[in-house]
Order: structure tokens, then sequence, then C-alpha cells
């Protein structure tokens, strides 16, 4: 009879891929949020406002996927409400082809990220 620890040492040890696996698919999800938002730079600078629409729309999306199901907490959620609401405003000017709007946006995006992964590091108050 295997003992209570063994069991949970057998537990312990068959999550560990799937830990791994889970950070793994963040680390991809967070890689594709930046190449988005580098993408969204770029088409701001050259006034390209289907890519503006595009870029806005992926951070957007990017942002609901369900690895991030793990972070559920309250005040994850509300930074990654806040994300959300800015990546929709870019998309929402970028229709209107309002640059002004659209960098405004960018730099609402870009402080909801740094917001966010402070929260995340353990180095802001929550919200």
């Amino acid at each position: 009879m295997q003992s209570a620890f063994g069991i949970v040492i057998t537990a312990l040890s068959a999550m560990a891929p799937i830990a791994q696996a889970a950070d793994s698919n963040v680390k991809v999800l967070m890689r594709d949020k930046l190449t988005a938002a580098h993408g969204l730079l770029d088409a701001l600078a050259t006034e390209d406002y289907s890519k503006l629409e595009h870029f806005a729309g992926m951070l957007h999306d990017l942002s609901k996927a369900t690895t991030w199901s793990k972070r559920d907490s309250p005040d994850f959620q509300f930074y990654s409400k806040s994300f959300q609401t800015a990546a929709a405003y870019v998309k929402d000017q970028a229709k209107a082809h309002n640059l002004e709007g659209i960098t405004v946006g960018y730099v609402r995006v870009s402080l909801e990220c740094v917001q966010c992964h402070k929260f995340v590091r353990g180095q802001t108050p929550k919200h």
C-alpha cells in the first residue's frame, strides 16, 4: 500500500508537466501580444488604418485567451479588462481614422501592459 506521502509526490510530479505547458503557453501568448504591439506601433507611425485595426483586434483577442484563466483573480481580471478596453478603443479609433485617438489609445494599451506586469510581479498595489 502506497503511503499518503507517496501519493502526494506522485500527484505533484504528474502535475509538473501541466504547469510547464501552461507557462509555455503564456510565454507564447505574451510573445504574440508583443509582436502585435510592435505591429500596432509600426502601423501608427505609417498611418496604416487597416493594420491598426488588425493589430488592435489581435491584442484584444489575445487578452481573452483561455490560457489566462489560471490567473482569474479579481485583480488580474481588472487589469485584463482595462487592457481589453484600451485595445478596443484603438480599434474603434482606427475605424474612424482618428490618428490622435489612436495615439492616445496606444499609450493606454502600453500603460495597461506595464501596470499588469507590475501587478503580476507583485510590485503594484492592487487597483
